[in-house]
């Protein structure tokens, strides 16, 4: 939900460590009390108070819908994903419910009074005009909400923040330990790498002996998978909807049956102004009955604390009661006489009114049939798939038990766990997701398996009539890659072995620059100023640069240092100490996180003694089970 605990704890630190102390629940565990289910809605309890599945599942698909946006909608609800995060949610609610509990016993409570302010003045509610209650519900809806357990979970959230705010309030870290670290941290060197470069390196074609041997001391590298060759029957409702005849009459019946699918109701849009009095909204009502607007007459009386905002379009029943009733009992440009709800005092002017829209049958048929074929098609396939499995479990080989039940057999002549062929290319035809993949690999040579469900609904039976186990590729199979590793090995030992004679001479006090002068095929960099973690585009070798904090100034590392394509010589030749003057909030702000981290662990700890935690696994078991998307 929002950052309730925004007016509350402005403290990065506090709005970190609730989501800390959930973590330390998952480190520490949650089962200390495994018990008998006494209830399918509750999976869990603490000190008495309960958690219950429905928050649970609502916070796993929120966090769900969280993960899809920032993937681009590229992440499956897969059900092993979906159960993770239910059981994330569940420690999120244990950590939560141990919160609460420490706050009843200290007698802390939040009056209704805060919980209306602090949702008032929330950024995410407001606009130009101030607290902007369509936005409010539009959250609300989004997240699945109703009022009341919105303030619910709002009343526990600051109260949860308070708790942790006051325990961490005295964490500071001590500055002189902050200047130590960012000297350390903030320290620049600069120096000049001798590149030996793999390129260069002269390396002869391998023979086939030497190809042999190679394969043989690296064969782990150069392993042909396992291959099946399998015959598949699918029964899928989407497959069988193409078969289907839908008559136009049957699509009409189905239209005047169900209208209201193809019925945009009536819309409706207003201006509204807000304000915590009804008198106040009543003068309002006489300005706007004079000839001014809503918004000018918000701009007027502001300082009576009236705000404006746009209701809308909404249709019937979407608003809170009186809101709707008020709304809906207007002539367009009529204005209401001052509502009152949970939020303040209320005055509507009707602006706009968008009437029913009716699809015409003609427009809705291509949908309806598509439609209809896919129901008749989803009702036909338990009678298919049962005499898929009858036929199965009476003997029949797949194709005739496939070929009684009206199905086609798809055959793969070899597939690997990956779906791909021989060839390396992917087998689309049948698509073979992970569940198919997984049975595919689990049926034994001759065998066929079971009547199996995918998580796309499609129901399959594979028989698996061969197996070629994995194997050592032959030479003249792998040729092209043993040749390419195998001159890149030997490339890679030349730039070694040549480097580190290198250095050798540079500990003698030999210059970089007379070993590049007289060596070929090597070129010398300067590494520039920079700290003990260089960005990745750092020019010219990065990999080159944490190996001068290893160095003392004029002389070269003294060890051969792998870069990029080649290995290098490293010489120190500056440093310069971390500036004195340097910001030290950043270093401070994560200390003082760390010391507040140990805080909050202590107090979980000191919690998890305190109050009993039980689990019910039977009652999360059947969650993930009736659940799965």
């Amino acid at each position: 939900m929002l950052d309730a605990l925004r007016s509350r704890a402005s403290s990065w630190v506090v709005k970190i460590l609730l989501l800390l102390l959930v973590v330390s629940f998952v480190i520490w565990g949650i089962g200390d009390v495994f018990r008998g289910d006494t209830s399918t809605d509750v999976v869990a309890k603490v000190d008495g108070l309960p958690v219950r599945a429905p928050l649970v599942e609502r916070e796993a698909r929120q966090q769900m819908n969280q993960l899809q946006q920032q993937m681009g909608g590229k992440l499956p609800p897969t059900p092993a994903i979906m159960n993770s995060l239910r059981q994330q949610a569940l420690n999120s609610a244990i950590a939560r419910r141990l919160l609460d509990a420490h706050a009843a016993d200290l007698g802390l409570v939040v009056p209704d009074e805060l919980l209306v302010q602090t949702v008032r003045q929330e950024p995410s509610f407001q606009d130009q005009g101030g607290f902007n209650r369509p936005q409010f519900e539009a959250y609300l809806q989004q997240v699945g909400f109703t009022e009341t357990d919105f303030f619910e979970q709002l009343r526990g959230d600051i109260l949860r923040g308070d708790l942790v705010g006051a325990l961490t309030a005295g964490a500071r870290s001590a500055k002189a330990a902050a200047q130590v670290l960012a000297a350390y941290q903030n320290e620049k060197r600069a120096g000049r790498a001798l590149i030996v470069e793999n390129s260069a390196m002269q390396v002869p074609e391998p023979d086939d002996a030497t190809l042999s041997t190679y394969l043989e001391a690296n064969k782990n590298r150069y392993q042909a998978p396992e291959y099946r060759r399998v015959e598949i029957a699918i029964a899928d409702a989407q497959s069988l909807a193409s078969e289907q005849q839908i008559s136009e009459a049957d699509a009409k019946t189905y239209y005047d049956a169900n209208l209201a699918k193809f019925t945009k109701p009536e819309t409706r849009t207003a201006e509204q102004l807000l304000a915590s009095d009804s008198a106040t909204l009543e003068e309002a009502g006489r300005q706007i009955a004079a000839g001014k607007s809503p918004s000018e007459v918000a701009q007027a009386l502001k300082d009576k604390g009236v705000s404006y905002a746009t209701l809308g379009p909404v249709a019937k029943g979407q608003l809170p009661e009186k809101l709707d009733t008020s709304i809906w009992g207007l002539q367009l440009q009529g204005v209401s006489s001052p509502v009152e709800d949970s939020f303040g005092w209320h005055l509507i002017k009707l602006t706009a009114i968008e009437p029913e829209i009716v699809t015409p049958f003609d427009q809705a048929k291509a949908q309806i049939e598509k439609d209809l074929a896919l129901r008749h098609a989803s009702e036909q396939l338990p009678e298919i798939t049962n005499q898929l499995d009858d036929a199965l479990g009476g003997g029949a080989s797949l194709a005739d038990a496939a070929a009684r039940a009206g199905l086609q057999v798809q055959k793969i002549a070899a597939v690997d766990r990956n779906g791909q062929a021989p060839d390396g290319s992917k087998i689309v035809t049948p698509t073979l997701d992970k569940r198919m993949l997984d049975e595919i690999f689990a049926t034994g040579e001759g065998q066929t398996s079971l009547l199996i469900t995918d998580n796309d609904g499609r129901y399959f039976v594979v028989s698996v009539s061969a197996i070629q186990p994995p194997r050592t590729k032959t030479l003249a199979e792998a040729r092209d890659e043993l040749v390419k590793d195998w001159r890149q090995q030997q490339a890679s030992d030349a730039a070694q072995k040549l480097a580190a004679a290198l250095l050798d001479k540079a500990k003698t006090g030999e210059s970089l620059e007379a070993l590049a002068a007289e060596n070929p095929g090597t070129r010398l960099d300067a590494l520039p100023l920079t700290a003990r973690t260089p960005p990745k585009d750092a020019p010219p070798a990065p990999e080159a640069t944490p190996a001068l904090f290893d160095a003392s100034k004029g002389k070269p590392v003294d060890h051969v240092v792998p870069v990029q394509g080649g290995s290098a010589v490293v010489v120190l030749d500056n440093i310069e100490a971390a500036d004195p003057k340097t910001d030290l909030k950043p270093i401070l702000d994560g200390q003082t996180a760390g010391l507040a981290n140990d805080l909050i662990q202590d107090y979980e700890a000191a919690l998890r003694q305190r109050y009993a935690i039980q689990t019910y696994p039977q009652a999360m078991a059947a969650l993930m089970q009736r659940s799965e998307p």
